[in-house]
Parts: structure tokens; C-alpha cells; sequence
């Protein structure tokens, strides 16, 4: 199972965590960290992560159905996944 974490950038030197129970609580985060198994799995902006098809931050945003999807995306500032 995955948690995603996130560090949220307010000021210089200082970062906040936040273990989120839904994606639209740290999409508009500085970086997301997610964390499988223990391990770093995945570990930049939300953008990045959204516009590479294959990591596992995409693979939970479009789990969470066409509408939130795009939502989620646009929030973020990513492309569709397909391009």
C-alpha cells in the first residue's frame, strides 16, 4: 500500500508534512514524497509526477475517476497523460 507524503515549502528553511487522506489536500504542494512498502518510491512536483504516465502518483490521481482527474490536473498544472 502507498502513502503519499508531502514537504510544502512556505518559507525559506521551513517545510511542512502532511499524510493526506485524499489527493486534492497536497496537489498544489512544492513536492510531493510517496512512499511505498517503507521506501521513497517517488519523489517530486506534483507536475512531474502527473506527466510521467508510469509513476505511481499519476496511477492514483487517474484512479480516482475522469472528472477528479482533470480536476486534480488542473490544479497541479500537468498535461493530460497524453501529452
Amino acid at each position: 500500500m502507498c502513502h503519499c507524503h508531502n514537504v510544502h515549502s512556505y518559507m525559506y528553511l521551513t517545510s511542512q508534512e502532511t499524510l493526506p487522506h485524499r489527493i486534492n489536500t497536497v496537489i498544489d504542494n512544492d513536492r510531493i514524497l510517496l512512499v511505498d512498502a517503507g521506501e521513497v518510491a517517488e519523489f517530486d512536483s506534483p507536475r512531474v509526477l502527473l506527466n510521467n504516465i508510469n509513476s505511481q502518483f499519476s496511477m492514483l490521481v487517474r484512479n480516482t475517476g475522469d472528472e477528479s482527474e482533470a480536476e486534480l490536473r488542473r490544479l497541479a498544472g500537468a498535461c493530460g497523460a497524453n501529452g
